[in-house]
């Protein structure tokens, strides 16, 4: 092997190891820049949604907030589901049957009717990665009566990263 080779070789493999370094970095952060946009869309939404089932459960409109929470569903094809808890966490009102799984964010939800205030988190689901926004339902006092959870497929995040 020739001394200009060897020199090549010598520039070269650390060039491209730094290449991919940053590469690996850069994917990852535009992974999270998506994931934290994802997260400001459901609060957006969540916030709305919230305004209108709490006015609703004031007036103990429940069929409305069945009607309200399934036509957001089927409008909006990055929210999956909806469903209303009231204090001892027993769903009341639920957007759509068809449901990604039953399990229900015990702990989180607990914590967002103590605390009062909304709460996210990702959970990968078999190859799905799903984001649960909570949010505190107050009642005609103002204190936290319950919680909405909605729950968002993020394949749209992970196309986008696959994508790039």
């Amino acid at each position: 092997m020739g001394l200009k080779l060897r020199l090549l070789l010598v520039l070269m493999i650390p060039l491209i190891l730094v290449v991919g370094v940053y590469g690996v970095f850069r994917i990852r952060q535009e992974q999270q820049d998506l994931l934290d946009e994802n997260r400001r869309y459901v609060a957006l939404a969540g916030k709305g949604i919230q305004s209108a089932v709490e006015n609703a459960l004031r007036d103990w409109q429940i069929s409305d907030i069945k009607r309200l929470l399934a036509e957001i569903v089927a409008e909006q094809e990055q929210i999956d589901r909806i469903r209303v808890f009231d204090a001892r966490l027993t769903p009341t009102v639920v957007s759509n049957p068809l449901v990604i799984g039953e399990e229900v964010p015990a702990a989180a939800l607990r914590r967002t009717i103590e605390t009062g205030r909304p709460e996210g988190l990702y959970q990968q689901r078999g190859p799905q990665l799903v984001f649960y926004y909570l949010v505190p339902l107050h009642g005609r006092g103002g204190q936290a009566s319950g919680a909405m959870e909605i729950v968002q497929l993020a394949s749209a995040v992970t196309r986008r990263v696959q994508a790039a």
